[in-house]
């Protein structure tokens, strides 16, 4: 295996290649975002205990001197974490959603204590370093093949525990998304024709160009070979899937 970079694509790629009497042929690749480092930031709203928490990746003063600009109160910054991944960041620091405060339709704040908001900055900035090492990891292996002649790994206690906590985890997921889906779908109905459930959502439509693959290959499967030949490429991923042990 080795390890190119892709000036177009701005993104490095893990291409593993195996050869044989004729020519190499690629085997399996797999693009790892481009990650750029960013901040995850905190603002106190005045001297209140009212916080807004975004990201960006750009100027972090920049960003504050604009957000002021547009508030009642001018901005301090209280907290900020630098991250490669702002997004794991900002989402593991939505445990205090049951906090949160909506000024108006664009405006969120969280109100909370200073000593609870740095316990919960402290941990999400532990928690993201290494969730990102972990995640980066885990997409390198997944490019290259396993290998079948070897045994199974035998779990450890700690694999064990992820595993329990992992099923924990779907599961809740499973019943949220259904009952995400069900208290959506009642907001959307009450919207009807309309284009908003004033203050609460909006529920507006775009017009997205989709190409049909399956019936293009099915009309011409000439011409979408020749094509696949010039821009097409065959990939190799590996597939985690979770089996139930047995009592």
């Amino acid at each position: 295996m080795y390890v190119t970079y892709s000036s177009r694509l701005g993104a490095y790629s893990w291409v593993h290649t195996r050869a044989s009497s004729g020519p190499v042929f690629l085997r399996a690749y797999v693009k790892e975002r481009c990650l750029k480092m960013g901040w995850v930031y905190v603002l106190r709203n005045g001297t209140e205990d009212l916080f807004r928490i975004g990201k960006t990746t750009g100027p972090l003063d920049r960003a504050i001197e604009k957000l002021s600009h547009e508030n009642s109160f001018p901005f301090t910054e209280f907290a900020r974490i630098e991250t490669e991944d702002q997004i794991a960041c900002e989402a593991f620091l939505q445990r205090l959603r049951s906090k949160r405060v909506v000024k108006d339709a664009e405006t969120e704040f969280f109100e909370v204590g200073p000593s609870e908001l740095r316990q919960a900055l402290s941990e999400a900035e532990e928690f993201v370093a290494e969730f990102v090492k972990a995640k980066k990891e885990a997409e390198e292996l997944s490019a290259i093949e396993e290998d079948s002649s070897r045994q199974a790994v035998k779990p450890s206690s700690c694999d064990l525990a992820f595993y329990h906590k992992l099923l924990r985890v779907r599961e809740a997921q499973d019943r949220l998304k259904i009952r995400r889906q069900f208290y959506e779908s009642k907001l959307k109905i009450s919207i009807g024709h309309a284009s908003s459930l004033q203050g609460l959502a909006t529920w507006n439509g775009h017009w997205y160009q989709h190409l049909d693959l399956q019936s293009f290959r099915d009309a011409d499967k000439g011409l979408y070979a020749r094509l696949f030949q010039m821009f097409g490429s065959e990939t190799y991923k590996r597939t985690f899937c979770i089996q139930r042990l047995e009592k």
